[in-house]
């Protein structure tokens, strides 16, 4: 079926939902200004009963795409390391990030930077989320060590100190030292130690005559023991360890594998529903969208605007219930506006409820922080990374757009995007044109 000059792509955002077409108007000018047919053939469009979609007359071979998904659930990329006996996890030891920072454990806090922690299968680092090139790491390449493990520097990967192995029994392995494992400082019960005892023995002398059987004489308190040293080999013997149990502030360290010992490990991720989306942030001037910068999922990784490519997930965002923009790059992280610095920059941060410098609003065009009324977001012309602006100046790198919808090639819904459209006319009654 055919629809005329009536079935226009305004009309057609009536029919449908405008939260599904937020962008046809423009994408329909990019076509124009490259289609040299009748206008109006860009303006109708056809029903495909076989298929569902609704492809342009103009362009027969070019369909109506949405990226939309229903009641979305992201579970974090990065994750809490928790021992499942103690219930605590591994966090970090301060506020600072530095290299040979101390990993603790400590109380399980949803949401904690401190305790945040993304692995890869490439690199097999353990690296803190809150301090972005750190990887928990054995200190000096000493598979006997007892000291506490550290984060150090991810680059510095001498000798796989850094690399790590999760396998099937929730034990975390050292590639640098195989039967190694992740290990809380502390016991479960006693055991026993090998322990080397000095070659000076003190022997107490006493004047008490019934430990050679004779009578016992009165104690003389003016006396004291005598004491006297004996020459004796050096001797190792075996004792027993009491229960060691560990508790908040134990360290972490590396051990051989052992029942009696807290080596069990469960990533905790945490749970983001319901998300709307995902879509792209276009300026709709520029044909620019927002980017997320290459690197590790952490802390203040960065964005920028780059050339808007739909099929690039570093571009593809979700909003959630209370106003934040969650990264489909880097789930659990989202656009934060930081307050700190002069230039009101912008980057992605680990969500927690109730900050308000991690919420948005979309209106007229733009898109304002909570946390900074009137100041809106901005892609800096000099080097095209985000900042915070005023609302108040007329920019066109402020516009920008929410794109869940376009014009794609009509097989294009084996990637993710859906063509197949349920018509539903604003009145009941109408079947369509006769």
């Amino acid at each position: 079926m055919t629809i005329g000059t009536p079935g226009s792509l305004a009309d057609v955002s009536k029919v449908f939902s405008r939260e599904l077409l937020p962008s046809s108007d423009a994408v329909a000018e990019v076509i124009e200004s490259q289609y040299t047919g009748d206008v109006l053939d860009l303006q109708r469009w056809e029903f495909n009963e076989g298929t569902g979609s609704i492809s342009n007359a103009a362009c027969p071979s070019l369909a109506i795409s949405s990226s939309k998904q229903k009641d979305v659930s992201l579970n974090s990329i990065f994750f809490a390391l928790q021992n499942p006996r103690t219930q605590l996890a591994i966090g970090i030891s301060g506020e600072s990030c530095e290299d040979g920072t101390t990993l603790t454990m400590q109380d399980l806090m949803y949401g904690s930077p401190n305790q945040q922690f993304v692995y890869t299968e490439a690199d097999k680092q353990i690296v803190s989320v809150k301090c972005p090139g750190l990887a928990i790491t054995i200190p000096n390449e000493d598979c006997k060590t007892t000291d506490s493990l550290l984060l150090l520097s991810s680059n510095q990967n001498v000798g796989n100190r850094n690399k790590w192995l999760f396998d099937d029994k929730d034990v975390i392995e050292s590639v640098l030292c195989r039967n190694k494992f992740l290990t809380i400082n502390g016991a479960s019960s006693g055991g026993a130690r090998l322990v080397t005892k000095s070659n000076k023995f003190l022997k107490e002398e006493t004047q008490d005559d019934t430990l050679f059987g004779g009578p016992p004489k009165q104690q003389d308190n003016t006396k004291s023991p005598t004491a006297a040293f004996t020459d004796e080999p050096q001797k190792v013997e075996t004792e027993w360890d009491p229960a060691t149990p560990p508790s908040i502030g134990s360290t972490v360290i590396l051990s051989d594998l052992n029942v009696e010992r807290y080596q069990k490990w469960t990533k905790q991720r945490q749970l983001f529903h319901p998300l709307m989306g995902p879509f792209s942030i276009v300026n709709p001037n520029s044909g620019l969208a927002m980017t997320v910068d290459h690197g590790t999922c952490s802390n203040g990784l960065s964005l920028s605007s780059s050339t808007d490519n739909h099929t690039s997930i570093r571009q593809q965002f979700y909003l959630g219930q209370h106003g934040s923009i969650f990264s489909a790059q880097c789930p659990g992280l989202v656009l934060a506006a930081d307050n700190s610095t002069d230039d009101f920059s912008v980057a992605l941060e680990i969500f927690l409820i109730n900050q308000k410098k991690l919420k948005w609003k979309f209106a007229n065009g733009m898109v304002e922080s909570v946390s900074n009324s009137g100041m809106v977001l901005a892609s800096s012309p000099s080097d095209n990374t985000f900042i915070l602006k005023s609302n108040s100046t007329s920019d066109s790198n402020m516009k920008w757009i929410r794109m869940n919808t376009r014009l794609l090639a009509s097989n294009s819904a084996t990637s993710g995007w859906k063509q197949d459209w349920k018509v539903a006319f604003v009145d009941p009654e109408y079947k369509g044109p006769s």
